[in-house]
């Protein structure tokens, strides 16, 4: 945390990329929960700190509130736990109690993974869908709103094709529901009206729970308030919806329902989690990323495979070259679709076998494939013959998932057309890499390692973090280089040492020494 008694706040029209990386990084926020929090979408703090865009002025003013005061973030978070019984608690199921949990900001977040989700299953348009950043808005405005043409006429959750929401994150009572349609003036909000005259549908999302008779009685209060201004509808076009109903809906998409339980009970989502714990782990904490000319390219193409139902995909290469933070960046969110409020990243579950285990991760992805569900199921480490069961059991008709996995080791041969393989990373994306991940490095030193490293981010990032800056590493020999990835790994942290000596394997560098794992 940021110390409130060294603190020097910045000014917000000063904010540079290193000060954002700063800031965020004193707060303890991933670059996607930053995003998430403080406004522009999972994707924005990555632009901010590569220097591409500049956050809006308001995003910048939070920046330097919460530099100044950091406690702050907390109440701006909603990071109040709330105790929730275990009783029905298991992976991919949300109850009631987990929506109670959320504050006003998650209530957003989630209702836009909910149309989302809804618009993926039933291939409705991306360009419906609008979600209000706050809950707050002025009198008048709807919170959020999804709208298409043709298609079905309704889904099992969205009662119209223009329906419109209003959310509500506290208590309300009957008569409270009733005058939540309705102006200053106490006319009928305009985009109530308009959406009713639309043939349109309204539904209230709550976050408290009711009994039946509860909810039946906030609906009709609504009703009735509408009757009062001459408008005639019916429970089909107006619906309250209280926290039960709304985990009943997130329940219907694993990846949804993945998320709501990172956001209030963490730990309990099991081995497959949302892209946005994937972005936030700390496999990446020491390794930002930088443009990178191989991402088009493998974005394109990773996307036609699994977009479709029933898609499989398999990334194969050298180990330490970036494959899973690749893969993470071509499942993630485009501007566009930012900017359309429908993201592919909302259908990722992610999982590493190695942690796993092939027993969990057969039966999950069962499991969701038996109960017909769509989404995106990414495997990371995944061993060859896993891969082959998976992908026998993603492509099974009654299957509405895809699969990606992502290779732990190079096989040779000729590659299935399925099979996607990276290759190592230009030098001046190693070079980035260094220049942000080890800033106190000279810069003969850093083409020096990137000279070494022949394209393999990890291996750079290795070798600058192990150095003990007690000279330079300009001139000194491979030899003193592979002394000092094995020696400068703490003998304690097994996987470093792993990792450094599958890598030093991979480059050639190691015949006969290898990291003793005893």
């Amino acid at each position: 945390m940021v110390s409130k008694s060294n603190r020097n706040p910045t000014p917000s029209s000063d904010l540079s990329p290193d000060d954002i990386r700063r800031i965020r990084e004193a707060l303890g926020l991933s670059q996607v929960e930053a995003g998430e929090l403080l406004g522009g979408g999972p994707r924005a703090f990555t632009k901010y700190e590569n220097g591409t865009i500049k956050p809006a002025a308001s995003v910048a003013k939070l920046l330097r509130l919460l530099e100044a005061d950091p406690s702050t973030l907390s109440t701006l978070a909603g990071r109040k736990m709330t105790p929730i019984a275990n009783d029905e608690a298991k992976p991919f199921h949300v109850t009631s109690d987990h929506i109670a949990a959320l504050s006003d900001r998650k209530l957003v977040a989630l209702t836009r993974r909910l149309l989302a989700a809804e618009a993926q299953t039933h291939v409705l348009p991306k360009d419906g869908i609008h979600v209000s950043s706050t809950i707050t808005a002025p009198d008048g405005e709807e919170d959020a709103r999804i709208e298409w043409q043709g298609g079905p006429e309704r889904t099992p959750f969205l009662p119209a094709r223009l329906t419109q929401f209003q959310l509500k994150a506290t208590d309300i009572g009957p008569k409270e529901a009733g005058n939540e349609i309705l102006t200053k003036e106490s006319d009928i909000k305009p985009m109530v009206r308009a959406a009713l005259a639309a043939n349109g549908a309204y539904v209230v999302l709550c976050t408290r729970p009711y009994t039946r008779q509860q909810i039946k009685k906030r609906t009709d209060q609504i009703l009735q308030t509408l009757a009062e201004h001459s408008i005639s509808a019916d429970a089909t076009r107006v619906q309250f919806r209280d926290a039960s109903q709304i985990a009943d809906w997130a329940n219907a998409s694993p990846p949804v329902a993945t998320w709501v339980l990172e956001q209030t009970q963490p730990g309990l989502a099991g081995w497959f989690r949302g892209w946005a714990h994937w972005a936030g782990r700390s496999d990446h904490d020491g390794s930002p990323w930088v443009p990178d000319p191989r991402l088009d390219p493998f974005r394109t193409k990773l996307r036609q495979l699994v977009t479709p139902l029933r898609g499989v995909a398999r990334i194969v290469g050298p180990s330490g070259i970036g494959k899973s933070r690749l893969t993470l960046e071509a499942l993630g969110p485009t501007e566009e679709e930012e900017a359309a409020g429908q993201l592919l990243s909302d259908l990722v579950l992610y999982a590493v076998e190695s942690e796993a285990g092939p027993t969990a991760v057969k039966s999950t992805v069962q499991n969701l494939a038996d109960s017909s569900i769509r989404a995106i199921v990414v495997v990371d480490q995944c061993a060859t013959d896993t891969h082959s069961d998976l992908a026998a059991i993603v492509k099974r008709s009654s299957s509405r998932l895809s699969l990606v996995t992502i290779a732990p080791e190079l096989p040779a041969g000729n590659l299935p057309s399925d099979t996607l393989r990276l290759d190592p990373a230009d030098a001046n994306v190693v070079e980035a890499i260094l220049k942000q991940a080890a800033t106190n490095l000279q810069s003969d030193d850093q083409r020096r390692l990137v000279k070494f490293s022949s394209g393999y981010p990890k291996m750079a990032l290795l070798l600058g973090q192990a150095w003990l800056k007690d000279g330079t590493i300009a001139t000194v020999s491979d030899d003193e280089l592979v002394e000092r990835v094995l020696v400068g790994r703490s003998l304690g942290d097994r996987q470093s040492l792993l990792d450094a000596g599958m890598l030093l394997g991979t480059f050639g560098l190691l015949a006969t020494k290898s990291p003793s794992t005893d």
